[in-house]
């Protein structure tokens, strides 16, 4: 599973950046700091150029149905995604996580996929440490997608443990042909287990 994150604000370059990719890609979580009007607009000129069901709303269930859409990713400080999960069952709900504890309550509440991370050093967190090994090792034996995140790139992939289901990033996917490099190199190495 490869999962494009955008940046904080909606623009023409990213429309463009996700439409380069959406092929390769099975969603595009538009983690946007805008406000809902601008956002809910990016999303009506990006549902006529890459199919729906790719599009996922961050935290937001009021752009979620705004759109018609059916996939929301929630933080991982979230308290509504217990409710809105029993509400909503026939929304394909995921999360951010950042400790077992959290993969597991994700894991009961069945969602669709869980972001592990930073597995990798990354500039957007230059003083916080990596996940342990342990703590990798631990959240990837729950019973969901676990998708990796951070610092993902294609000196690191060779290095990214393989009970991930895949992979997200913001940078690496602003350049196709990196990001096509590393699913590449993610797919050698996962589909010859």
């Amino acid at each position: 599973m490869f999962i494009m994150i955008t940046s904080s604000k909606p623009s023409i370059t990213v429309l463009n950046q996700i439409i380069q990719v959406h092929d390769e890609i099975d969603g595009v979580i538009l983690r946007f700091d805008a406000a809902e009007k601008e956002i809910i607009h990016f999303i009506n000129q990006l549902i006529t150029r890459i199919p729906k069901d790719k599009i996922i709303v961050h935290n937001n269930p009021n752009i979620l149905f705004a759109c018609h859409l059916t996939r929301i990713h929630f933080k991982e400080s979230n308290s509504e995604i217990d409710v809105f999960r029993n509400d909503y069952p026939e929304i394909q709900v995921s999360q951010s996580v950042h400790s077992l504890a959290s993969a597991k309550h994700a894991e009961s509440l069945n969602l669709s996929f869980i972001l592990f991370g930073h597995v990798f050093p990354t500039p957007s967190k230059p003083d916080l440490p990596t996940r342990a090994t342990a703590q990798i090792d631990a959240v990837t034996h729950v019973d969901i997608p676990v998708i990796a995140l951070g610092g993902i790139n294609i000196n690191t992939i060779r290095q990214l443990n393989t009970k991930f289901s895949g992979f997200a990033g913001i940078r690496l996917f602003t350049n196709k042909q990196e990001f096509i490099s590393v699913k590449k190199e993610w797919l050698l190495r996962t589909t010859s287990l």
